[in-house]
């Protein structure tokens, strides 16, 4: 690439958010603005699953913080310069992070967002962060990064928004199956009134409930309650991984964020770290172990990428479950009532996460083997159907990979 200009010359400023403690200033989400940190700056995204709140006071003083619509986020921790696209009108303020404010007249959001995301624009990053330990950008790296000016960002950020668009579309599919899941799960197994045998909510129409000393609440009359580590419905599955030839996909936690995978990291059997030791098996359910980290993954039989070319981070504990249980050990796993019970029984002097002792703690309703069933043979074309358009999201992520650098450089070109 020949001629070049940098990119403070096509942006209106680079700067950088607020650096410092404000733990002080932490305050509950009512009385507050959103602040993200470091951490929450992901492949994904913006990871909202632990955001932090400000006060008023903070957010109203510290004015250079602030995020706009269409600033782009990029950690200064790290040396892999991850970019985000501030996507909100929500005021909500940015910690320890290069902001770029974008002038539309010279290059849009989105077409900034496709220079960062390019290898040739992480190379430079890469570069600069080079000789520090901590990798720390600063906003004179960015400002300096050098933006090819023959290259048409606008043509070729047309097609990467494509690309995402498929992606996006598919997520939100993906979210209105969980939603549907989620409101099933909740009319059968918290409030019981699930389809008796007139195909009448059992609950409301008279079925017979009992009260269970374990969870202080009554139950529907045939129904059990055991503890999640040891019950009739899933076993937890024991550190330890397969021997394997040439290279698989590490996912750590932090490689997920909700239910959404990114793109991990390739790793071989004899240097893997001793983090990557956990084995994906069918019909199993995963979470994050750490407190305060909300991160599943299911594995589908049909999920052979993740079967046969993954490996699981021992900060998720894995549940496998047998083909019928599996949906609703799922639907308990992804509750908010589990995260906060998970929560509640973790512990630890730095990192608090929950051990075996916790799980064994949380309380699992066993329901009827009939009603299980039915809710398997209602939920699973959802899982089915959620497994093919992760893989689908997959490899369309790694097409837009693929693709980006080849514009770039020319080797793909934009038809008219």
């Amino acid at each position: 690439m020949s001629s070049s200009t940098t990119l403070d010359s096509l942006v209106k400023r680079v700067k950088v958010g607020y650096v410092g403690t404000v733990d002080r200033y932490y305050c509950s989400p009512k009385d507050g603005y959103k602040i993200y940190r470091p951490t929450d700056i992901t492949q994904l995204g913006l990871d909202e699953s632990k955001v932090r709140y400000i006060t008023k006071e903070f957010y109203e003083k510290n004015k250079k913080s602030q995020l706009k619509r269409g600033d782009i986020i990029i950690s200064r921790c790290g040396k892999d310069g991850i970019p985000v696209i501030y996507d909100s009108d929500e005021p909500a303020q940015i910690l320890n992070a290069v902001v770029i404010e974008p002038d539309s007249k010279k290059m849009t959001s989105d077409e900034i967002h496709t220079f960062l995301r390019s290898p040739y624009a992480q190379a430079q990053i890469s570069n600069y962060t080079s000789g520090s330990v901590q990798g720390v950008i600063n906003t004179k790296m960015i400002a300096a990064l050098k933006v090819p000016s023959e290259v048409d960002f606008s043509a070729i950020t047309k097609i990467i928004k494509r690309i995402d668009k498929n992606i996006l579309t598919n997520t939100k599919i993906i979210e209105t199956s969980e939603n549907l899941m989620r409101e099933i799960y909740d009319y059968w197994f918290v409030q019981f009134d699930f389809p008796n045998e007139n195909s009448r909510p059992y609950k409301s129409f008279g079925g017979e409930m009992v009260y269970d000393d374990k969870l202080k609440r009554e139950i529907p009359k045939g129904w059990k309650v055991q503890n999640l580590l040891r019950n009739d419905l899933c076993k937890d599955i024991k550190p330890g991984i397969d021997k394997f030839e040439n290279t698989k996909t590490y996912y750590a936690t932090a490689d997920v964020i909700g239910g959404e995978i990114s793109i991990g990291t390739q790793i071989d059997y004899a240097n893997r770290e001793s983090r990557a030791n956990m084995q994906p098996k069918p019909n199993s359910v995963w979470f994050a172990k750490m407190k305060n980290s909300v991160k599943h993954i299911t594995v589908m039989p049909t999920s052979n990428d993740l079967l046969e070319k993954s490996i699981f981070s021992t900060g998720f504990f894995g549940l496998e479950c047998k083909p019928e249980t599996l949906p609703y050990v799922r639907s308990f796993i992804y509750g908010d009532y589990f995260e906060k019970i998970k929560d509640l029984n973790s512990n630890g002097a730095t990192m608090e996460a929950i051990s075996n002792d916790g799980i064994r703690n949380i309380k699992l309703i066993i329901p009827d083997e009939a009603t299980l069933k039915k809710y398997s043979d209602i939920t699973n074309a959802c899982l089915t159907q959620n497994d093919i358009l992760r893989k689908e999201n997959a490899k369309l992520t790694s097409l837009r990979d693929w693709l980006l650098p080849m514009l770039m450089s020319g080797q793909v070109k934009v038809a008219d």
